[in-house]
Parts: C-alpha cells; structure tokens; sequence
C-alpha cells in the first residue's frame, strides 16, 4: 500500500459529517481476504474499518467505540456508485490517537499478508484495547522508557534485541533471552544509581544478569522515546519482530503520546554513559525473616564493569558497553 490505512483516514476527518445516517465512503484495501476503511455517515463513531469475519472476538460498544463480530453492512467505494452488501466484522471508532494509528497500519497490512486469522483477531483485539481510558504515563516511565529503546537501537543486533525485548510491564527484568537476563536502568544527572526491587537482584540460580546503565538529561534538541521506536521499527522491517515490538509500544505510548513525542534526551550523553555491569555484583538488601519484598536505590561505584564478551548480551549491547 502506498498510502497507509491511517492516512487513509486522516483525508476523512469531515467527510462522515456529510453523508447521510448509515451511508459508507470506503477504500478497498483487499479483495481476498475483503478489508476495507473508511467512514460512515450519522454515527457517533464515524471511522470505520471492515475485515474477515473471525477477527473479532466478541461485540462491544463504548462511547468512543463499537464493535460487530459480524454485520451485514451495505458498501460503497470512493469514485465508485457501485454499492454491494458484504458480511464482515466491523469495528468503528470516534478518534485516530498517534498510538491507535501505529497499530492500525500494522492490523492491516498483517490481514493484507497473512491467512493466520488468530494472529490477525490477537491484533485486532491489541487496536481494540487501545480505545480503553489507561493510567498516564509518569516522566519517569518515559525516561526509562528511552532507556530501553535506546539499547535495542544501539545495539549491534536490534533484531534479536527486539525480539527479547519484555512484552508485559510485570516482566522482572527489560530484555530476556534464554538464561540470559538484561536490565536496563536510566538516570537524569551525573551520579549512578538506579532503583531496584528484591524479585530483580539477586537473580535467581541459573541466569545470567547483565545491567546496562544510562545517564542522561532532558533537552531542548535531542531524541524521543518515539523518534527512537521509528527508527528501530524502519530498520526492522515488516514481520513478527517489528509487530510485537509495534504491539508493546503503542500499548505505553496510549498513555502519554506528548510526552513520548516531544520529552527529548540527550541521546549523545546516552551513547557516551552507557555501561555494562554484572548483575551480581549490584548492591542488595538482605530481607530479614518476615519481609517478603522491598526496593531500594543502588550506588554503582563498586559495582563491576563488564566487558563486551557476555555471551549473547555482547551482541545484543554492541561495543559501546565496553
């Protein structure tokens, strides 16, 4: 497609409002599977995007949103009077965020490709939720945020780095990939120390823990925890790796778009601070009988510095950690 299924949209913001109730103005993405977007006049949610039946989970209707695991929906195309009646799954929705608008272009181009309808319904449901009120974003979560986009972008091999990449906020540590643990901590100002918790350091019998640590300060010209994600997902491709990452990242970036837009970092004090240490040499609180859990701010000073020969991590960090 040379013109993406949200920009598709961003030509319809007054269109809907002059149809008449129930009339549709459409783009057809695809025949076979059908998938169309576009508008639909006199509704409370005018953008309208329609695929396969079995790509959507269950029916749902909010303010902002509605959602039909199969409807008969009469269909007319722009520069066409042609109408047909197709039988599709629909979803229709009020607004396009920044975030709901990366997922869209990802949706449709993985229905477009790929006969796999579960993968396809999983993402659906992934845009779906997007549409749900969420917890704002903290500017401590964007900074560490940039921190975790910053390695997969520096790393020597972004692919895998993505793929590793945590893909629930409940995860214990940022990257994991087989016994190989890596977690990423980043701080404003010159001093090194950086906040864990009990169920992080020590790691448990049998992985190894890598920690990458980051100083930066905010700016007034640097990079964004998006500019980051752009150019990582450009140098990605289309494929698995680039829509999980996609997935994961448009599920924070719902919750504070400004900030992850316009919150810029020194990206060269990142390139320049950015160290690698041995998980097990990380300060720790010995939990006395009776305390399950605690967290606590570490000082680096005497911490040991890895090299660039940790196994698998020393391909996915680069030379810069050394």
């Amino acid at each position: 497609m040379n013109t993406t299924p949200s920009q598709i949209l961003g030509g319809y913001s007054s269109l809907a409002e002059q149809l008449i109730s129930g009339q549709t103005e459409l783009v057809l993405i695809a025949e076979d599977p059908y998938i169309a977007i576009g508008v639909e006049g006199g509704s409370d949610t005018p953008y309208l995007l329609l695929l396969p039946e079995g790509s959507v989970f269950e029916d749902k209707r909010t303010d902002n949103l509605r959602v039909i695991k199969s409807r008969n929906i009469v269909t007319k195309f722009k520069d066409s009077n042609v109408r047909e009646i197709k039988t599709c799954a629909t979803i229709s929705f009020r607004s396009l965020s920044q975030a709901s608008a990366l997922l869209l272009d990802v949706l449709v181009e993985t229905a477009v490709e790929t006969r796999d309808i579960i993968l396809v319904a999983e993402l659906t449901q992934d845009f779906i939720e997007l549409f749900t009120p969420a917890r704002s974003l903290s500017p401590e979560e964007v900074l560490g945020l940039f921190g975790e986009l910053f390695v997969i972008w520096s790393s020597a091999d972004r692919e895998t780095m993505a793929r590793s990449w945590h893909q629930r906020e409940r995860d214990q540590y940022d990257f994991a990939l087989e016994n190989d643990r890596l977690e990423v901590k980043t701080t404003r100002g010159p001093e090194r120390r950086h906040r864990f918790s009990s169920n992080q350091i020590p790691p448990r019998e049998g992985l190894r823990l890598a920690v990458v640590s980051i100083l930066t300060d905010e700016v007034s010209a640097g990079a964004s925890v998006k500019d980051l994600f752009d150019d990582v997902v450009e140098g990605l491709g289309m494929g698995a790796t680039a829509r999980n990452i996609t997935k994961h990242f448009t599920r924070i970036f719902q919750r504070g778009e400004d900030l992850c837009s316009n919150t810029l970092f020194d990206l060269k004090q990142a390139q320049n601070t950015l160290k690698l240490y041995d998980g097990f040499s990380v300060p720790f609180l010995e939990l006395t009988p009776g305390v399950v859990s605690a967290k606590w701010e570490a000082d680096f000073t005497n911490a040991k510095e890895l090299g660039s020969t940790l196994n698998v991590l020393a391909a996915l960090v680069s030379d810069k950690s050394t």
